[in-house]
């Protein structure tokens, strides 16, 4: 592999050598569960875990009880939408998508739709745009969620989501934003973008590997989901099971570094963008 360059990003970065030091310090020590609270070694874990939450918050401007930690983007998105679809199907069973989201929503909105679900499916422009206009004009009475990929996995077209966002809040539909490939690399504030669930995975920005965050928005409209899995009652019963703390520490780590790096980072990838369009000009006229 010593002639290899590796170039597949958007599929998974490699490892930022201070997160994988991070990683290393948790394991360690001994192995505690971090829902093992009745002893210090069970409450320090978890005041590992609490600190991890608040930095992956911070970094899209949330606080740090609207976040749940889960194992990655796609469970994450099994998470939201099953789960608001379900909560939420008494107020109808409409859901709105692009044509370009990425194949782990698509996946799941085709299993809503044989349970009595309908989806409308959006086109985009030649450039992956979705028409703000466009989406609001599908929004109907029965329209219940919104689901949007933030920068496409592909070509890396960056949806307007302040326009679509504004025009979902105004017709009460929840936005889910699919922000796997955009997390850790441009700013995101739920703040400013009324975004109700949001999720992103450590590994598209050089975290680790099984681990991701789902942002659920708390007020001024709470976001409920209806559980898919059953077991404990870990973080607040919507992704039961033992937290890995290594991994949880890792995307922590991970998400401050990169909210520090974020306008360097930047930089140097329009650097290197410009650098391969000339160099590509030269062979393709």
């Amino acid at each position: 592999m010593s002639d290899c360059i590796y170039l597949d990003y958007n599929a998974s970065t490699p490892l930022e050598p201070r997160v994988l030091s991070a990683m290393q310090d948790i394991y360690s020590q001994t192995q505690v569960n971090a829902g093992s609270i009745t002893h210090s070694l069970g409450r320090n874990a978890q005041a590992v875990v609490e600190e991890a939450r608040a930095a992956v918050a911070n970094s899209i401007q949330a606080e740090a009880r609207d976040i749940v930690f889960c194992g990655g983007a796609t469970e994450g998105i099994n998470l939201a939408l099953i789960g608001m679809a379900r909560q939420y199907q008494s107020e109808g069973k409409h859901i709105i998508c692009s044509s370009i989201e990425h194949r782990a929503v698509l996946a799941v909105l085709d299993q809503l739709e044989t349970e009595g679900f309908e989806v409308s499916r959006l086109p985009v422009d030649k450039m992956d745009y979705v028409d703000p206009d466009v989406l609001k004009s599908a929004i109907r009475a029965d329209t219940i969620i919104c689901a949007l990929i933030h920068v496409n996995n592909e070509i890396g077209t960056v949806q307007n989501l302040s326009a679509i966002a504004e025009h979902c809040r105004s017709h009460d539909v929840r936005l889910f934003v699919d922000a796997a490939q955009s997390w850790g690399k441009i700013a995101i504030n739920v703040q400013e973008t009324p975004i109700d669930a949001l999720v992103c995975s450590a590994h598209k920005a050089y975290g680790p590997q099984g681990i991701g965050a789902l942002y659920l928005r708390r007020k001024p409209r709470r976001v409920r989901l209806q559980p898919c899995f059953y077991g404990g009652g870990q973080e607040r019963g919507m992704r039961p099971g033992t937290l890995p703390v290594a991994l949880v520490h890792a995307m922590g780590v991970t998400a401050r570094i990169n909210q520090e790096q974020m306008a360097e980072d930047q930089a140097h990838a329009q650097a290197l963008r410009k650098q391969a369009i000339e160099a590509l000009s030269d062979y393709v006229p």
